[in-house]
């Protein structure tokens, strides 16, 4: 049972790592370095497009839950 116990515990910390998740963000902002609202941004891999979204009001944007590079080939 405790051997049982141990390899479920082990599991729960290295998992996460082989279904690892990121995060790309950041601010659009015109050649004064004021934001842009309502910028389109596209996110491609290999010339097809993966993510897309809008900025906010303050030019920021941001994708959540982008798999690793691997996930992504």
């Amino acid at each position: 049972m405790k051997k049982y116990l141990l390899i479920i515990l082990l599991s729960s910390f290295f998992l996460p790592g082989v279904y690892a998740q990121y995060t790309f963000s950041g601010k659009i902002t015109n050649s004064d370095k004021e934001p842009i609202d309502a910028a389109q941004v596209i996110l491609s891999v290999n010339d097809s497009i993966f993510a897309a979204g809008y900025t906010n009001e303050n030019g920021g944007f941001i994708f959540r839950n982008i798999p690793s590079q691997d996930g992504l080939l």
